[in-house]
């Protein structure tokens, strides 16, 4: 008897085990809530936050994180965390890791140690920012402590948050692979990816002073723009855009030439390719992998839109593939031939060759001159211009209305608002009330699943007890 009882609950015990395996998917934090103030790589190289995405405030990301410091004294994190976010929110602060990576500190001091109340464009990085943001609490809470941080050291420098300045040192992947234990104002380090940022969890829960005013006014032209990596490092990230790494933004100005193609046509059909991939969230940025992205619009028939498998390009590479997919799909032997592989230093030389105009004194920093699927280059950086939503003709019919509508059965349209700016696709109405239909079917499936697990769970728990008491009373008689 006693036997066959330690079989049954045997048995039970596999099943209790075997169901809880069931991979059921349990968000443990409001993936919206998980943010970080993150000084990343500019744009350009000048002062200030020339598109407000320098300097932004994003979801956490996994970065190979290695280090997370923790100021103790809740009232001194809480600043930090508010600190960094209006940082975040100042387009006077932008990303600059040469010599000007100090006028954000000199312009700390020279406000009581208030990023909102900075007026004057300023830059610092990512390292660099964290530690005058820390050094700032420390101003502000008076705690001395923190007054003296090193923010002058190489990025992510782990030994500028040592026990003599009273942080606490988490290592353990609990802490650097998920935002779940992570508090306002703790400073996340990685070496090896050089980089540092501030996590701030629900920005809206963070109270900060209003900044001084807007810096910028928004303009209806667009770039399709491929900025460093949100990951923090130009190579090695994740394959595939994390965030803003390919995108739609407004146009800056700081260009020292135009390449434009003579064919208007042809050049819609450039601002046509890179429009679509950066809408494809396949296609991020990575210097190490920038050929990636080309290999994969070859094996799409030059469609960025039908590419699946996450890969990679960076600016010069994309740019460039624009325009040699342009030339495929438009039949232009000049084209047809140009280098995917081009990089800045290389542009200016290379794009006459295969037809292209170089033009320098005019569109370089207003954008009425310029037309869609001109590219834009200047040291180090280069985007190709889109289109004006408003009055911008590239002739032969070709506004940013037609290149955003006729994008072939895609059916892209123009949305968002000017500091989240997307394209995206149409659906048919019944595609949209069957694709809610599924979701709300998958909803009430895990939650029966997630049901009768608990259940199964309950009454095997319940019988293993009548069990254990059966065998107590049989061992008795």
């Amino acid at each position: 008897m006693k036997s066959i009882a330690k079989k049954i609950i045997s048995i039970l015990l596999i099943m209790i085990i075997l169901l809880s395996s069931i991979n059921i998917k349990i968000v443990k934090a409001d993936e919206g809530t998980q943010m970080v103030a993150n000084c990343s790589r500019p744009i350009d190289g000048g002062l200030g936050d020339s598109t407000g995405e320098e300097y932004k405030v994003i979801n956490w990301y996994n970065n190979q994180w290695e280090y997370v410091f923790r100021y103790p004294k809740a009232n001194v994190a809480e600043k930090i965390a508010q600190l960094a976010v209006e940082a975040a929110n100042n387009d006077h602060i932008g990303y600059n890791n040469g010599g000007e990576r100090f006028t954000f500190w000199e312009q700390l001091q020279a406000n009581n140690y208030s990023p909102a109340a900075i007026t004057v464009d300023c830059a610092s990085d990512c390292s660099g920012s964290s530690g005058m943001i820390v050094r700032a609490a420390g101003y502000q809470c008076n705690e001395d402590k923190i007054k003296e941080i090193n923010c002058y050291g190489p990025p992510a420098m782990p030994g500028n948050y040592d026990q003599e300045c009273g942080f606490q040192c988490f290592t353990g992947s609990e802490y650097t692979n998920s935002p779940d234990l992570l508090q306002p104002g703790d400073v996340l380090c990685s070496v090896s990816a050089d980089h540092a940022t501030i996590y701030v969890g629900d920005p809206s829960n963070i109270k900060v002073t209003p900044n001084a005013g807007p810096k910028f006014e928004m303009k209806g032209t667009k770039i399709a723009d491929l900025g460093y990596g949100v990951e923090g490092a130009v190579s090695g990230g994740t394959a595939g855009d994390q965030g803003e790494e390919y995108t739609i933004r407004d146009f800056y100005g700081g260009w020292s030439y135009i390449l434009r193609y003579p064919d208007q046509k042809v050049a819609a059909e450039i601002a046509k390719i890179a429009i679509k991939a950066a809408n494809n969230d396949n296609i991020g940025y990575d210097q190490g992998e920038r050929l990636t992205y080309w290999q994969q619009l070859e094996a799409n028939k030059y469609d960025p839109s039908k590419i699946s498998v996450p890969c990679e390009t960076d600016c010069s590479a994309g740019s460039s593939a624009a325009a040699a997919g342009a030339g495929f799909l438009m039949n232009k032997e000049d084209l047809k031939t140009l280098d995917p592989a081009n990089w800045t230093g290389s542009m200016l030389d290379d794009y006459p060759k295969h037809g292209f105009e170089v033009l320098q004194n005019e569109g370089l920093n207003d954008c009425s001159y310029l037309l869609a699927g001109d590219i834009l280059l200047k040291s180090g950086h280069t985007t190709v211009f889109v289109g004006n939503g408003e009055s911008s003709d590239v002739g032969g019919g070709y506004d940013i209305d037609d290149i955003t509508i006729n994008l072939d059965e895609q059916e892209f349209e123009f949305s968002g608002n000017p500091k989240t700016v997307m394209y995206s696709g149409n659906r048919k109405s019944g595609e949209w009330i069957f694709d809610k239909i599924a979701e709300f079917i998958d909803f009430i499936v895990s939650i029966i699943s997630r049901g009768i697990l608990m259940s199964l769970q309950g009454w095997a728990m319940s019988i293993q007890g009548i069990l254990d008491a059966s065998i107590k009373f049989l061992e008795g008689s």
